[in-house]
């Protein structure tokens, strides 16, 4: 009876808390320390997709000869990496992410993750800087890439546990998705600065000018984030209870994880199944879309980067609504979690595909780059379904099984832009019809598959015993005063 009366409380703390902070908004994140934590996340995410993508364009220039107006050959390419070796090179990065995803998502629990994962994007920024000294040779720049891949691959799955561990309920969607609208960000900024860049200054400093950015962004982030509300100093007690009070004292919690549960669980293999159909039209877009319309279109590289992350930035600003607009169809109570979830991923996948296909029937620059805007926009809404629904089904877990999922969804990152890069060798246009219809395919089998097998519930194995709870708890404040003890 006491532990009932204590949730009882606990929710009426919780309810009388969320109606104060009703003023609060995420847009004005300086106010509320969990949405400066969103704010820095979102930012790591502009970096960390601004170093991904930033070589997309700068190998354009890195493999073109310079020439004048009749096509006198001014200065040779620096590299003369063919189509094959090209799609190996951009696809090297996810080599590394690849190894790195689970163990990321242990670590997560085991270690302070605000620090992993400053120290990954710091790191991968140092790397950046010695790329254009890496690429001089072909196996030390797909070398280099990998190992920026090792790096970044811990950070999604750290990323989601420090979710799960600021975000109350109620706003899970909306500090989620304003976290994932970094992605499109930073891709907007990679492909249309890089090619600024290389047009009027060189493609090397497309690499030490974002190498610069994410270490200046790092010493920010030491600065001001800790892993958890309860390790935080300066958050209001009425913001840490109305955290705790929604989401429980995570940060002292050591779990067993249930690994063979997981396995065998079908809503994980449906998230698993949406992530990686999900990924690959997005992979291949971002890592080609520059050389589709340089090719196809016969579009300057300053331009290409241009009509390249218009898409993107759509898809941004797209995300960052979607997720509010999800938390409000939950909280009127008209439709249910799972229902939520499968009309915001299944609809937006369909719509996805329809406007893969439109692109195969209106290659013209201004056609194209709506086309693209529009399918990259919903797929903004599938994220907002899916990504999500990692939460939903074992917030303890959150970390483990995104690291699982984002494994097994780096693999279509190796996949598309290698097959693509295999597929329009000559850089025809019946080349990049075949590239768009197999997107399309995936995105029509996402819709399928996410839909029979997806559930919104708390899976029976997620829901952690009192009393594992209450030892996991009592070892974490030993091993507390035991190293508060060794520090004095």
């Amino acid at each position: 009876m006491k532990k009932d009366n204590s949730t009882l409380e606990e929710q009426a703390n919780y309810d009388e808390n969320e109606e104060k902070d009703k003023s609060h908004s995420i847009w004005l994140f300086w106010t509320q320390r969990r949405y400066i934590l969103t704010f820095m996340l979102m930012m790591g995410s502009v970096i960390m997709f601004s170093l991904r993508s930033n070589l997309s364009v700068a190998i354009i220039q890195m493999t073109s000869n310079i020439t004048d107006h009749n096509g006198n050959i001014l200065k040779v390419a620096d590299f003369d990496w063919n189509s094959k070796e090209q799609g190996i090179i951009l696809s090297s990065f996810f080599y590394g992410s690849t190894i790195t995803q689970i163990p990321g998502g242990i670590l997560s629990k085991r270690v302070n993750g605000a620090r992993l994962y400053g120290i990954a994007i710091g790191l991968t920024s140092i790397l950046t800087i010695l790329t254009p000294l890496a690429a001089h040779n072909f196996y030390t720049m797909v070398g280099i890439r990998t190992l920026m891949g090792l790096l970044l691959g811990v950070t999604f799955p750290v990323q989601m546990a420090l979710i799960s561990k600021w975000a109350p309920v109620k706003e899970r969607a909306q500090m989620a998705m304003f976290v994932n609208s970094g992605l499109c960000y930073g891709t907007v900024i990679g492909l249309q600065f890089s090619g600024i860049i290389c047009d009027y200054i060189n493609w090397e400093f497309a690499f030490y000018i974002f190498g610069v950015a994410g270490l200046i962004w790092y010493v920010f982030w030491l600065v001001i984030i800790k892993e958890t509300p309860e390790k935080d100093t300066k958050i209001t007690e009425q913001e840490k209870r109305l955290i705790l009070s929604s989401i429980g004292d995570q940060g002292k919690r050591d779990i067993k994880i249930p690994w063979m549960d997981i396995f065998m669980s079908v809503p994980v293999w449906a998230l698993i199944a949406a992530h990686f159909l999900h990924s690959w039209p997005s992979y291949m877009l971002m890592m080609h879309l520059p050389t589709f319309f340089s090719q196809i279109m016969d579009i300057q590289l300053s331009k290409t980067g241009f009509f390249s992350c218009v898409p993107f930035l759509i898809n941004g600003v797209v995300g960052s609504f979607s997720g509010i607009l999800s938390d409000k169809l939950l909280s009127k109570g008209n439709l249910t979690v799972i229902q939520t979830r499968k009309l915001f991923t299944c609809v937006s996948f369909v719509i996805q595909a329809i406007f893969l296909l439109g692109v195969t029937f209106f290659m013209t620059p201004i056609a194209s780059m709506v086309m693209l805007s529009v399918e990259i926009a919903f797929s903004a809404f599938t994220l907002t379904g899916f990504w999500i629904n990692f939460i939903d089904i074992a917030p303890q877990f959150t970390g483990i099984i995104v690291a699982i999922s984002n494994t097994i969804a780096t693999l279509s990152g190796i996949i598309a832009p290698t097959l693509t890069g295999f597929i329009v060798q000559n850089g025809v246009v019946e080349e990049w019809k075949i590239v768009f219809y197999i997107s399309a395919g995936v995105c029509l089998l996402g819709a399928i598959m996410y839909g029979l097998m997806a559930e919104g519930d708390l899976q029976p194995w997620a829901v952690i015993p009192v009393e594992d709870e209450r030892k996991s708890i009592e070892m974490e404040e030993k091993k507390e005063m035991i190293s508060n003890k060794n520090e004095s």
